[in-house]
């Protein structure tokens, strides 16, 4: 497994300044996908808004696994929209779609959207780092198959790839 979640993929798109290796994964966070993806959206200004995760993509695309990042209780899932939303602007979901969302502690939480509607954890349970909690998906207000991965501290959102430093 732990091939499966530790793994760097290539840095294509978003701001090569800050991050000319996308990931340092030496540290206490899993990589939340499988090997073979791209990050095809990161933190930032998006379409008039700020988009506050990373989009991830490849990793075997559709159905592929998608793993905690850390262990920590699972405190929010929805799996009510269609594995296959109707697009950009569908807000099943409230545009996140299918998502868990996991409380890390010291401050630390990890929203995982646009799951496919097969999620594999449910509210109350405690997940360890590594461990599957469902599926790559392309619920919500999605354009593709892929992960929209965020990471809060202390109540407010911070640029996901910064945990991986």
């Amino acid at each position: 497994m732990q091939n499966q979640i530790t793994t760097v993929g290539p840095n294509r798109g978003g701001s090569t300044s800050d991050y000319r290796d996308p990931v340092n994964l030496n540290g206490a966070w899993a990589w939340p996908t499988n090997r073979g993806y791209v990050i095809t959206s990161y933190r930032g200004w998006r379409w008039g808004r700020m988009h506050q995760g990373v989009d991830i993509s490849g990793a075997g695309n559709f159905g592929s696994a998608i793993y905690a990042s850390a262990g920590g209780t699972v405190t929010y899932v929805n799996n009510t929209c269609p594995s296959q939303g109707r697009g950009y602007g569908d807000s099943c979901g409230g545009a996140m779609g299918n998502e868990v969302v996991i409380n890390h502690g010291n401050g630390y939480v990890t929203r995982y959207g646009h799951l496919h509607q097969t999620v594999l954890v449910r509210v109350g349970q405690t997940v360890s780092r590594g461990e599957q909690i469902g599926y790559m998906g392309n619920s919500g207000s999605s354009t593709g198959a892929h992960l929209h991965f965020e990471v809060l501290y202390n109540g407010s959102n911070i640029n996901p790839l910064s945990i991986y430093q």
